[in-house]
């Protein structure tokens, strides 16, 4: 009888023992540590013997296959043996591959988005009513699945460890998001030794298959023409024009089309729930892949706008006095961080660190310089991070714990501001792994929420405990100055009927029991409301021209700070807000006469506000480049025949760049339409 012995009692390798098991093998599973009490109870059940805490050796080495856990390194002292032994090691992806019977496989892998973009493929063909399985690095064990179950299809992300294990296994879709520098000190920290294996995910596939890949990742393209790629390929890109005759996905001015074959779907990426460049290159690859395994293309765009963010990913999960704290505990690599931080809109509190994997963080500065006012360091060693960051961001803090990290951040944090865990490391310094780590940062923001939330009654006294209090204070400014005289407006009722009303500064101030003037949001304000018009007037300008300069509203040297505050005027029923708003969407160099009639009585707060404004107008130009050249198809034809659509696609990506210097994404317009 053949003797299967499993290595490592995680979610791999329960699975696999059971699957063995099924399959009349004999079966024995080691784990050097503990095996968790769920995994236990179902190797009891199915009767598979096991052990913890240490290896048998002799056990172990009488195996005929191993079947070894992801998470264990080929350098342990057990696995060496094993090999010294001339034991074959799989991973659980071969050895439940073999059993799949007619089922088929998309495979997801790739340093970045491989969770999103598999979480959003298994959505997509679970809506559709296709008989799907979720697993890999997330979901159910993969191998617990095909023991269990009997599906069409199973949707696997897969780790470059994943991956290493994998001999004769074949993905019929397979997906590869990127490749950038990741798990290194696992790869002798050699690049080109990780780059091979993350490449493993095109191995045995036939002319039959699907592969989706980004024309945007440098490292994709040059490794490319090293492989005999039969299969059919499906290109998908935000800068680099890409076109194969089997299909692709480009994306532009936000909205991008992607095409497999016969089928194809349209998408607009500013009705995606998940937002980024990096989530709309995630969508891009997902659209892709399910059309190639046949799902409806209406299907998949009602899926895909209905996809809400995944856990661990840029997961919002508090928000209390203006501070939004934001889960992304799964970004383990500086790339994932780097997507992280470029999607962001607020001023950020950042939150990194753990087990350094050979990280560069020079990528990540730009970002940091332009986004972050403070770093919080957490972990056992962060002298990496403080040295890398010093001078980059105002502030750098050192912490020992997660604990002692969201402290730090709940300090330095300000209305407005969002608190991002986004570590760029490893999780093994003080978590089992990256979902402890976020479990535990989830039940502290909650906590510091509900704290903040059961103190709001004295915050009513406090402005600064009060969501955007600065902002609200100096609208409040705006209105009484403009609300001894009545006023009209239009309400909309919750019916969709318009009502108009007046309105006058009694209707939205009031006074608490300390006697304090209060804005009826429980928002403080302490402006005199029995003042006349004019010294309102000119004590709110004093205002307005102190806090836009110092920041209250966001970064003043950035257009989208005026656009903000005016809106938010607008909202409030401000006079000619929206003729304000017309000229700043418009690029005006300069306000409309009617406001600056307004204020002769201070001039000089014109002036600034036109500096400011006139700062932020600039930006560098530059153009997409093209791929002239993408290499086969897949299905017979050359790229020389699709010159008319590659030029097309040049024409589309030939648009304004702005650099991550100055704060926006590397395509402008998709910048604009993903960052919102």
């Amino acid at each position: 009888m053949k003797q299967i012995v499993v290595l490592g009692g995680g979610i791999s390798g329960y699975g696999s023992a059971i699957l063995a098991k099924k399959k009349g093998f004999g079966v024995f599973l080691s784990d050097a540590g503990r095996i968790a009490d769920r995994y236990k109870a179902k190797l009891d059940e199915w009767e598979v013997p096991y052990e913890e805490g240490g290896h048998t050796e002799e056990r172990i080495l009488a195996a005929t296959e191993v079947v070894k856990s992801p998470g264990i390194p080929d350098t342990a002292p057990m696995v060496r043996k094993i090999r010294e032994a001339g034991i074959p090691v799989i991973s659980e992806m071969e050895f439940a591959g073999r059993y799949m019977g007619k089922a088929k496989c998309i495979c997801i892998t790739g340093s970045n988005g491989k969770t999103t973009t598999t979480s959003l493929i298994y959505k997509i063909m679970r809506d559709a009513g296709m008989n799907v399985a979720l697993g890999g690095n997330i979901g159910e064990s993969f191998a617990w699945s095909v023991a269990t179950g009997d599906y069409d299809w199973y949707v696997l992300e897969l780790s470059s460890f994943q991956l290493d294990g994998m001999y004769r296994f074949r993905a019929h879709v397979g997906v590869l998001m990127n490749i950038t520098p990741d798990h290194l000190d696992r790869y002798d920290h050699c690049f080109q030794n990780y780059a091979d294996s993350k490449m493993r995910i095109v191995q045995n596939m036939t002319s039959r298959d699907w592969f989706v890949y980004s024309g945007d990742d440098e490292v994709i393209w040059n490794e490319i023409p090293k492989y005999d790629l039969r299969m059919r390929q499906l290109p998908f890109a935000a800068k680099n024009a890409v076109a194969s005759g089997a299909g692709d996905a480009f994306l532009c001015d936000g909205k991008f089309t992607a095409t497999a074959g016969k089928a194809s779907v349209e998408i607009d990426t500013a009705k995606l729930q998940i937002k980024g460049l990096h989530n709309a290159y995630n969508a891009m690859a997902a659209a892709l892949a399910t059309l190639a395994a046949g799902v409806a293309p209406a299907k998949i765009r009602k899926s895909l706008y209905a996809f809400a963010p995944v856990e661990h990913r840029l997961e919002p999960v508090a928000e209390k006095d203006g501070v939004l704290w934001i889960n992304d505990s799964k970004a383990t690599n500086v790339d994932s961080v780097y997507y992280a931080l470029e999607s962001m809109t607020r001023p950020v509190v950042w939150i990194a660190g753990g087990t350094d994997k050979g990280n560069d963080y020079e990528p990540l500065k730009a970002f940091a310089r332009a986004k972050v006012h403070t770093l919080v360091c957490m972990g056992l060693d962060n002298a990496k991070l403080v040295r890398e960051f010093t001078g980059v961001v105002p502030e750098v803090v050192s912490t020992d714990s997660l604990e002692a990290a969201m402290t730090a951040s709940k300090a330095a944090a300000r209305p407005g501001d969002a608190v991002l865990l986004s570590p760029a490391c490893a999780s093994w310094d003080m978590f089992a792994n990256y979902a402890e780590r976020s479990a535990r940062f989830v039940t502290k923001a909650k906590e510091i929420a509900a704290m903040q939330s059961a103190g709001r009654i004295e915050s009513l006294r406090i402005m600064k405990n009060a969501a955007f209090a600065g902002v609200y204070d100096l609208v409040l400014k705006y209105l009484l100055a403009f609300s001894d005289e009545p006023r009209k407006f239009v309400k909309v009722l919750p019916n969709g009927k318009e009502e108009e009303e007046e309105w006058n500064k009694y209707m939205f101030l009031a006074k608490d029991k300390y006697g304090d003037v209060y804005y009826r949001d429980n928002f403080s304000f302490s402006e005199d409301a029995a003042g006349t018009l004019a010294t309102n007037r000119v004590a709110m300008w004093q205002e307005i021209q102190s806090q836009f300069i110092q920041g209250a509203f966001g970064n003043p040297q950035d257009s989208r700070t005026l656009e903000l505050f005016w809106n938010m005027m607008d909202q409030q029923q401000y006079p000619l807000a929206k003729t304000v708003l017309a000229g700043i969407r418009d690029n005006a160099q300069h306000l409309p006469p009617e406001i600056e009639e307004t204020i002769k009585q201070n001039p000089d707060v014109l002036s600034q506000i036109m500096q400011v404004q006139q700062a932020s107008q600039g930006g560098g130009t530059g153009h997409g480049g093209a791929r002239p050249n993408s290499g086969p198809d897949g299905n017979g034809a050359t790229h020389a025949t699709n010159v008319e659509r590659t030029n097309e696609r040049n024409r589309a990506a030939n648009q304004r760049v702005v650099t991550p210097e100055q704060g926006g994404s590397s395509n402008g317009s998709i910048g604009q339409n993903l960052s919102s």
